[in-house]
This record gives structure tokens, sequence and C-alpha cells, in this order.
């Protein structure tokens, strides 16, 4: 069977695209009037009006309007390539799953991944010792298409976590978890939004047994493994 491609629809960027081009189409419009009403304004006070918003105030419709229409469109083809460099690109075969995003890029086998389940925006990809092998953003791509994929290719999609009722909430500093595990946790957490950074802080919680996530603006943490019945295996200091 060939390889499937999952890509964001080219519908998401050509339509903020098209709305940044109509915002300047707006400004282009309304320029020119709101600048000659902000002159007239700061004429009744000391302040001297600035040249550049008095040139604005004197250019007619015919000028405006281009103007906003070019600026508009830059920004627009600007905004819609960012959003096409940072959407997911998943091609699933048979032999693994291929993914790229933003500047990362990665391989996970078929034999590791033993199911696949989304968790809001995010894709995740668990492997046959209940850990996450892969959480990726697929805000942008549809699950039922996700799901239709993986399955025509042998993978296991379920609906939901299978492990959900494991995660706990983690504190810094609760005994429940090592000092170590505390740091690798905690490193989860800077990193943020940042993709990369948090790419990297997941490989260190995997090796130790530890799967973690964020429910209403709290980090709950699972043991998977080895580690899944509570024996605390402490991982190399980060």
């Amino acid at each position: 069977m060939e390889p499937t491609e999952l890509r964001q629809s080219r519908a998401i960027p050509a339509l903020f695209g098209a709305g940044v081009l109509a915002l300047g189409a707006v400004v282009g419009v309304v320029a020119g009037p709101a600048a000659a009403r902000l002159v007239a304004l700061i004429e009744r006070t000391p302040i001297p009006s600035p040249r550049l918003l008095e040139v604005l105030a004197e250019l007619p419709l015919g000028w405006t309007l281009p103007i906003g229409l070019v600026l508009g469109a830059g920004a627009g083809v600007l905004l819609a390539g960012v959003i096409t460099h940072e959407s997911l690109k998943l091609t699933v075969s048979t032999d693994g799953l291929e993914y790229r995003q933003k500047d990362r890029e990665g391989w996970l086998d078929h034999h590791d991944v033993a199911s696949v389940h989304r968790d809001g925006r995010y894709a995740v990809v668990c492997d046959r010792e209940r850990g996450v092998l892969a959480r990726l953003d697929a805000d942008g791509l549809s699950s039922e298409r996700l799901r239709a994929a993986l399955q025509a290719h042998g993978y296991r999609w379920l609906p939901a976590d299978p492990f959900d009722a494991d995660y706990r909430r983690w504190q810094d500093g609760r005994p429940a978890f090592t000092d170590a595990e505390h740091r690798l946790i905690r490193s989860w957490r800077k990193a943020g939004k940042d993709e990369e950074e948090r790419a990297e802080a997941e490989v260190d919680l995997r090796a130790a047994h530890l799967a973690v996530r964020e429910r209403d603006g709290r980090i709950q943490v699972r043991r998977t493994g080895q580690s899944r019945h509570g024996t605390h295996r402490r991982p190399a200091t980060p």
C-alpha cells in the first residue's frame, strides 16, 4: 500500500491570508480620514503634528487604498507561510510514521507504535511500554482523516487516552516523585510552547518512565513501563 500523506488543509493559511488582506483594505480606506482627524486634534494643542501624519492625512483614497492592499497582501503571504511552516506534515506507511513540523522531523517505527489517540490538538503516539513516543501538534489535521490513514496501514487508533485514569496531578516537591524526577518535570514545564525544547524534555521523561500532560493549566503525570506500579526508578540527573 502506498504511504498516505496528511497535511493541514490549504484553506486554513489561505483564509488567514485573505483576512489580513481584507484588514489591509480597511486600513487603506480609513487611514486618510483617521489621520486628518488626528491632525485636527493635535493642532488644538501646543504639540506639533508629525510630518508623516500630515502627509497621510492629505493622501486621497486612490493612494491609501492601494497602499493598504499592498501591505495587507505582503503581511497575508507572510502569515500564510508561517502557518504552513508550523503545521504538521505526517506520512503514514506500513513501515512507520514520518513527521515534520517547523524545523523538527522524525521517524517512528511501526513495530514500536502500540496505539495513537487524540488529546485535544495533539496526536499522541504510545509505545508498547505504556510510554509516549511522540506528542505531535496536529491541530490542523482532521481526526477522521488521521484515524482512517492510521487504520488503513495497520495502526491501532483509540478514541481516547487508554491511560487517562493513571494520571495524577503533579506538585513540585511532592514526595511521590524523586528529586531527579521533579527536575525533569520542571524542565518540561519550563519548555512551555517551545516544541523543540518540549520534545527534548519528553525524551528524558520517557527514559525515566514518566508521561506528562497538561490539563486546565495543571500538569499531570503518570508512570510507564516498569515504573507503573509505583516503583521509583531514579533517572540520571539532567
